[in-house]
């Protein structure tokens, strides 16, 4: 936005060109070989037993977690 609020004279105008061309590669190109090459973590059977994995039962306190009855 501010180069666009610039004169049209260098070097304005050749930072304003790099700009578009990557902003428009980042979605054309970027993005979409991001989601070829990327690999996702396996889906965890329930978000509890996820949450388990992630979180310790009682971080740093002597007070215990209460957990539900189930």
């Amino acid at each position: 936005m501010w180069l666009g609020a610039m004169p049209a004279e260098e070097p304005y105008a050749t930072f304003s060109l790099i700009a578009s061309a990557y902003w428009f590669a980042y979605f054309l190109v970027i993005l979409p070989l991001l989601g070829v090459i990327e690999k996702p973590l396996p889906q965890p059977a329930t978000i509890e037993e996820d949450y388990k994995s992630h979180y310790a039962k009682n971080v740093g306190g002597t007070k215990t977690i209460v957990e539900p009855a189930e």
